[in-house]
């Protein structure tokens, strides 16, 4: 009896030891989780990024390439990135990772820089491409040419080493909205306001008699004769909303003797 009781005791100790270890086993590849909002990259840069890089897509594999007739991974990189943003990448994948200021996963965003160790090195990068949303990204595998793939794929979440920003990228964004706005005629520059035209009041036509005095609103010469004959001769001929000119003592004095002469012919 004693026995019996033994070796169950020692079946179920067995049993829950089995099952703890199977508790305590972690994936070996743990689960790529993107796609929380970035602050970091201009929504527009990125747009225009990716419009760029699905260009390529069909381009063949060619090493050492960086054109649309053949392209490397990280050659790709650096002509898109230096055509939109005026940014010169590094050449190879490696050096563009060094380049890149490090992101963790939740942080990348569209236009950000995904890097894979697919040598034996798993510390080693070795190729490069472009996120452009939803786990995708654009780059240039060797069999197939530039294409679209996904982070969630068993090869690249195996062979995923790390996710960069490329320095300057926001800069790049606030320039290009700058010039933007130059070619639609936002920024104007000040000018000095048009002088004013200089404009003189000319000469009124001559009229008959008074009531043509003050329709032109000026101040005529009137001929003596014309006084003499109404009888009056005043000491200024003005319009009611002009001022009167005053007329120097010794100038009226002379006038007046002038009408006394002719009136004692």
């Amino acid at each position: 009896m004693k026995r019996l009781l033994s070796c169950i005791l020692i079946a179920l100790l067995l049993a829950a030891c089995h099952s703890s270890r199977k508790t305590a086993r972690r994936p070996d590849v743990p689960s790529v989780e993107f796609e929380k909002p970035s602050e970091g990259i201009d929504h527009d840069v990125a747009s225009r990024l990716e419009k760029e890089a699905r260009k390529w897509i069909g381009t063949k594999y060619r090493y050492g390439g960086q054109s649309r007739r053949g392209t490397d991974c990280s050659g790709m990189m650096m002509v898109i990135y230096e055509g939109v943003a005026g940014i010169k990448l590094p050449r190879d994948s490696r050096s563009q990772q060094k380049f890149c200021r490090q992101l963790k996963k939740s942080q990348i965003a569209r236009g950000d820089l995904v890097f894979f160790a697919t040598s034996k090195n798993s510390s080693r990068v070795s190729h490069v491409g472009m996120y452009i949303g939803d786990g995708d990204f654009i780059h240039a595998s060797s069999s197939r040419g530039v294409i679209v793939s996904n982070l969630s794929e068993k090869y690249y979440r195996n062979h995923y080493h790390s996710a960069g920003r490329v320095p300057g990228i926001k800069e790049a964004g606030r320039k290009g909205k700058k010039k933007k706005a130059e070619r639609r005629g936002d920024v104007i520059e000040s000018e000095a306001p048009a002088s004013l035209p200089d404009v003189r009041p000319t000469a009124p036509a001559p009229g008959n008699g008074e009531r043509d005095l003050r329709k032109a609103g000026s101040v005529v010469e009137v001929p003596l004769d014309s006084l003499l004959k109404r009888g009056a001769l005043p000491d200024t001929v003005a319009s009611p909303s002009v001022p009167a000119v005053e007329e120097h003592d010794e100038l009226a004095d002379s006038i007046r003797d002038a009408v006394r002469r002719a009136m004692v012919f």
